[in-house]
């Protein structure tokens, strides 16, 4: 379909942990507008991370009447991009009845070992692709299950983010597997409920939403809400998917080869399958439904690198100033053979330590340690994939570290890829509005539709001198990082 001749608007909405984002888009990528609202994070008790259901939805009327007060066109669609991991416990119609435990919440730690140690994390992985892991919806409920029965039998359905926004929206009660999947409660093979998986927690087909694949029409918004929202009456609803999974389609993922980095406070890298074969992709990676055809993706928390870098800077170089102060020790500390080694607390290793110092190190020369240390680890996440025999063209870099060509530069000389940096934060509500109007019927496939959307970049080659340095230097890291004790 020609786009250029389609005068209607997208809106693509990113439900986020943090804050709701949106951007009103033209057919042919242009953004018309953007805009976000906080959504806040309730900690009632020590290790609990929670959100009211309300506040989401307040969050996304708020934009979306932003949006749509500078809309100068119909509005084709709407379609939402959102967190993946929180759960919401709701009665037969989908209304919550508690609030929203989230993906940041660690209450189900010991159940999560106990599953481990008893043998289920193999169970649920054959099954869905996912390794039990702290934060999962699964957990979660198997926790609501054991230490607030009257919540767990209260509930009629366990639904998610997308799913809550949807029902508000159209009044039905639609989820998705590319959200779906990281409860984990999707059969790998199929793209429907594990129903195996759901009877060890207790739940029933009844417990789950209806699914639909990612870019299907729902239908309209309800009327009062349509008039509240600044909708018209004929606006699509269209089902989205994981956040994660959008910002891949913006970005243009929709084959193996390309990965992405995301650097915020946590560091995620995703890639691009085209099986839903667990044997093909590295052990510590998992596997989600894409939000295109006969695509997965396979990702992995590798650390919580940013607050690594945040304590770091902190404790060393507190200030407004601090994060500028670390761009110029990258740029000025010489790196070579005697350069001190830094490996960051990550899934692996329960503290950051320094390893080669010396009294003749500066503090500019620890402060690039730390970066460094960073993307060794990233470069044995890529030589895992590597070794799967998965192919790696270039590394997409979202994020904080994307504002620096230094971390960048870095990243590109130890990965021994290019680096695509990018640090668009509305990415995902990109991939919403393409999703959006892939319902609409605006375009024909993503490959067609992504194109007008492709945000800017500025890629970073390898440079062949650096990356021989850094080819030993990656094995004294790697020797170093699996050594125990402080003894280094």
């Amino acid at each position: 379909m020609n786009t250029s001749s389609d005068a209607r608007l997208l809106i693509g909405i990113d439900c986020g942990t943090t804050a709701l984002k949106g951007v009103l888009c033209s057919a042919d990528g242009r953004e018309v507008a953007r805009a976000q609202h906080p959504i806040p994070l309730l900690t009632p008790q020590p290790g609990w991370a929670e959100q009211n259901p309300a506040a989401v939805w307040e969050a996304l009327c708020e934009v979306t009447r932003a949006l749509t007060t500078r809309a100068n066109a119909p509005i084709a669609a709407l379609s939402i991009g959102a967190q993946a991991g929180s759960i919401i416990p709701a009665d037969a119609d989908g209304q919550p009845i508690y609030p929203m435990i989230t993906f940041l919440d660690t209450r189900a730690a010991g159940i999560v070992k106990h599953w481990h140690e008893n043998g289920w994390n193999e169970f649920v992985r054959e099954h869905t692709g996912w390794s039990i892991q702290i934060g999962q919806p699964l957990t979660a409920i198997a926790w609501l299950r054991a230490h607030r029965p009257e919540v767990f039998h209260t509930a009629r359905r366990f639904i998610e983010p997308h799913d809550d926004l949807v029902r508000r929206l159209t009044g039905r009660l639609v989820g998705t597997p590319s959200c779906a999947a990281q409860m984990p409660l999707i059969a790998r093979q199929s793209g429907a409920w594990s129903l195996d998986v759901a009877a060890r927690v207790g739940l029933t087909a009844e417990h789950l939403p209806p699914l639909a694949a990612a870019a299907s029409p729902i239908g309209p918004a309800l009327p009062l809400v349509a008039a509240e929202l600044g909708l018209s009456p004929d606006t699509l609803i269209v089902t989205g998917g994981q956040d994660h999974a959008c910002e891949a389609l913006a970005l243009g993922l929709l084959d193996p080869g390309g990965l992405m980095l995301s650097t915020g406070t946590a560091w995620v890298i995703t890639g691009i399958a085209d099986s839903a074969d667990i044997a093909a992709i590295p052990p510590q990676m998992d596997l989600n439904a894409h939000v295109t055809p006969a695509r997965w993706t396979i990702s992995t928390y590798m650390g919580g690198f940013g607050a690594v870098v945040a304590w770091w800077l902190n404790a060393t170089a507190p200030g407004d100033d601090a994060y500028a102060r670390l761009d110029q020790a990258l740029q000025s500390a010489i790196c070579n053979a005697d350069s001190p080694l830094f490996a960051p607390e990550s899934q692996q290793r329960p503290a950051s330590r320094f390893g080669g110092l010396r009294l003749s190190h500066t503090w500019e020369d620890m402060a690039r340690a730390v970066v460094e240390g960073i993307a060794f680890e990233t470069r044995r996440m890529i030589e895992a994939l590597r070794a799967a025999q998965l192919p790696v063209h270039a590394l997409h870099m979202l994020g904080g570290a994307a504002r620096s060509p230094h971390w960048a530069r870095i990243l590109a000389d130890v990965v021994g890829a290019p680096i695509r940096a990018c640090d668009d934060p509305y990415l995902g509500a990109r991939g919403a509005a393409i999703l959006a109007g892939l319902g609409a019927g605006m375009y024909t496939t993503p490959a067609q539709a992504w194109p007008h959307f492709a945000p800017p970049f500025h890629q970073t080659l390898p440079d062949s001198a650096p990356t021989a340095l850094y080819q030993a230097r990656f094995a004294r890291y790697c020797e170093m990082a699996e050594t125990t004790g402080d003894n280094l």
